[in-house]
């Protein structure tokens, strides 16, 4: 027995494609397949944004204030 795991794209066709080692070409092989949603981490603004929406008091404008000027403090450019 072999595990595979990997992380892939379902398609919007809602196809998953698997790519499978050589030596099970033609071998007739039982599958079981767990599927997992993976979540990308939010990015600073994102976060910031949240943060904004989700407070009710309405008080949000002095924070939002220091999170935009501790981003634009740490902001770095990636040279590519």
């Amino acid at each position: 027995m072999q595990t595979l795991q990997l992380v892939s794209h379902i398609g919007n066709d809602g196809l998953l494609h698997i790519s499978v080692p050589e030596e099970l070409k033609g071998k007739e092989v039982e599958v079981l397949v767990v599927l997992q949603q993976l979540f990308k981490p939010k990015n600073k603004w994102a976060t910031i944004a949240e943060r904004v929406h989700n407070q009710i008091d309405g008080g949000w404008s002095e924070q939002l204030k220091k999170d935009m000027q501790e981003f634009r403090d740490n902001f770095d450019f990636k040279k590519v």
